[in-house]
């Protein structure tokens, strides 16, 4: 099951999540005329990206308000793929410009990796987590930084 998820995610390496776009019929230019003003990446261009497509995401509380009753909204995402990892390389290292908005670029991980993930965001052991090229990275409690792969026990991280 590791290696099925392992040659996946090698798969998915030249992919990224726009999350918090409208999707239209026109993604790869709703995709430059995002990464270009508001990412600041000015050297991206619609030949420099293979596809891209619309998705939902899981279901959150996007677009509804505390006091609603409705069922949480599916938050619209981008899947976009670039011809060449540099330029998805430099969408991503720009995301910082995001955080306090509605909009977020991650990495597409598969599903094993974004349980792991999520698993990682959860516990008290953990203070951050990141992805980088489909790896998985924590910082502990205890400031040490780990690769951390699926089913691999926290405490196990811990005690190494």
């Amino acid at each position: 099951m590791l290696l099925s998820n392992d040659n996946e995610q090698y798969s998915r390496r030249n992919n990224l999540c726009i999350h918090g776009i409208q999707p239209d019929s026109e993604c790869r230019l709703l995709a430059v005329n995002f990464i270009k003003p508001v990412l600041k990446v000015p050297r991206t261009e619609e030949k420099d990206i293979e596809i891209a497509h619309s998705a939902y995401g899981p279901q959150s509380t996007y677009g509804n308000d505390q006091t609603s009753t409705a069922q949480p909204a599916r938050r619209p995402v981008i899947l976009v793929r670039f011809y060449q990892r540099d330029h998805r390389d430099m969408v991503i290292r720009a995301q910082n410009i995001l955080k306090g908005t509605r909009y977020a670029v991650t990495e597409d991980l598969t599903s094993l990796n974004v349980k792991t993930m999520n698993r990682l965001k959860n516990s008290d052991m953990v203070r951050k987590t990141w992805s980088w090229n489909g790896m998985i990275f924590a910082i502990l409690s205890n400031d040490k930084k780990v690769v951390v792969c699926p089913f691999q026990s926290i405490h196990d991280l811990m005690n190494d």
